[in-house]
């Protein structure tokens, strides 16, 4: 499964892309310290579905671009001119219900979870979204 990672904190992307492969789940992990950087290379390459992530998952505070920001852009930029579907993931240290009510409201968001990342959780997630 390929995967796109979009946080602000180096650590963060290190952490989450160790504990994707050490679970087994990821064929390629791609990661972003900007959304706007993510969401330009989308938009690169949305017609060519072999190199398009599986899941992308997102960082909901970051500078420049937040999460909810780089949602929006998403939506407008590709609507449904994917071929392809992508599975979207908040991933936040955030202790902010509202934020997670906020994310949870985008219909293309799949799932929202708290950092750090727990692969058995997203290894169900990822099994009922794929059934």
């Amino acid at each position: 499964m390929k995967f796109l990672l979009i946080d602000d904190s180096e650590i963060e992307l290190y952490v989450t892309s160790r504990l994707l492969d050490n679970a087994g789940l990821s064929t390629s992990v791609l990661t972003f310290l900007e959304a706007k950087d993510a969401l330009s290379h989308l938009l690169t390459i949305k017609t060519e579905d072999q190199h398009l992530p599986d899941v992308i998952l997102l960082d909901i505070h970051m500078p420049t671009m937040s999460g909810f920001d780089f949602l929006d852009s998403y939506i407008q930029s590709f609507g449904s001119v994917l071929s392809k579907p992508i599975s979207i993931i908040i991933l936040s240290s955030t202790a902010d219900q509202k934020d997670f009510e906020k994310a949870a409201k985008y219909s293309i968001v799949k799932g929202v979870f708290d950092k750090p990342l727990d692969t058995g959780r997203l290894k169900t997630l990822l099994e009922e979204i794929n059934t």
